[in-house]
């Protein structure tokens, strides 16, 4: 459905006059993708932490694990970030952090591709299960 309108604001010294041309009303399943989408980014989790994280084997992106977010050593953002319970969910990403200066909070990073070369510190987006 595509709606057009005309608005007219008054206000104490100006009036402003706009037309608003083309809109559209999202059909229903538009609207389901993007109710989902919006689910799924609050359940989505960055972490950062030690890569002996997940134990001696290295996960890869599109795996499912368990992770203890009570861990000192994680540093989490995200919606469900005051979490500290152990929690199961898929890795979307795995990226190699860099060694950093002391102060500096994170760096630009790439997905690891490689897992031969030795990494101490990840950064993961990990979506959690509902």
């Amino acid at each position: 459905m595509t709606v057009s309108a005309r608005i007219t604001r008054v206000h104490e010294y100006s009036v402003l006059d706009q037309w608003v041309g083309t809109g559209f009303e999202p059909t229903p399943k538009q609207m389901a993708e993007r109710h989902a989408a919006i689910e799924r980014r609050r359940r989505t989790l960055l972490i950062g932490g030690p890569a002996d994280l997940f134990g001696p084997g290295f996960p890869r992106a599109g795996e499912r694990v368990t992770i203890d977010l009570g861990d000192p050593r994680l540093r989490k953002h995200g919606y469900l970030a005051d979490r500290t319970d152990r929690v199961t969910g898929m890795l979307r990403e795995i990226q190699a952090l860099p060694p950093a200066p002391e102060g500096v909070r994170w760096h630009a990073c790439t997905p690891i591709v490689d897992t031969d070369e030795p990494v101490e510190r990840i950064l993961i987006t990990f979506e959690v299960d509902r």
